[in-house]
């Protein structure tokens, strides 16, 4: 079964909440309405990407392509 994609308008949201609010990655799931193992491993991919908050002012498509090539 395939992977569902998580909207960017949901990692920039993980992201906020984590590096912003420090809210824990339990807390995140909730207010995103998903996994926590998504919580983590989107914050781990942002973290391997070398983004930081606030993120710079990068597209989707480019903020996708960084969170995808650390899947590779």
């Amino acid at each position: 079964m395939p992977k569902e994609s998580v909207a960017m308008r949901k990692i920039r949201e993980m992201l906020r909440l984590a590096w912003a609010c420090g809210q824990s990655r339990q807390a995140i799931a909730s207010s995103c309405g998903v996994s926590k193992t998504t919580v983590a491993k989107t914050i781990g991919r942002a973290c391997v990407a070398g983004l930081s908050w606030p993120l710079p002012p990068l597209d989707d498509e480019v903020l996708e392509r960084l969170g995808r090539t650390q899947d590779d």
